[in-house]
């Protein structure tokens, strides 16, 4: 599992952050975005 982030968020802006979950192949190539 790798989580990255590489930007600061308010307290406004984490209210409307919606994560995303990109799974990637053994290449690390994109297969899915949800």
């Amino acid at each position: 599992m790798i989580i990255f982030c590489y930007e600061y968020y308010g307290d406004e802006e984490i209210k409307k952050h919606v994560p995303k979950i990109v799974r990637v192949n053994e290449k690390n190539r994109i297969v899915t975005v949800s």
